[in-house]
């Protein structure tokens, strides 16, 4: 989830969340996306997911996941 703005009016958080699996969905063929954590809503288990339900759809690796070991962030990579 991303906080997109805090209602001042109402003391309440405007929260968004994050469709991980189109997300991937729009990377171009080929190309590899740095994502952060905050930016994926912060859990592993939920890209890792993605990922996989979007290999098991296309019949083959479409999609590679690796993590950074400085900060925890992922770099999505599409192959085409």
């Amino acid at each position: 989830m991303v906080i997109t703005k805090q209602n001042e009016d109402k003391s309440s958080l405007i929260v968004k969340t994050v469709n991980v699996t189109k997300t991937f969905q729009n990377i171009k063929p080929g190309a590899t996306v740095h994502f952060t954590r905050r930016e994926l809503g912060n859990k592993d288990n939920t890209v890792l997911s993605a990922v996989y339900r979007l290999n098991v759809k296309a019949k083959r690796t479409e999609f590679t996941v690796r993590l950074d070991d400085n900060d925890g962030s992922y770099y999505v990579t599409r192959h085409s």
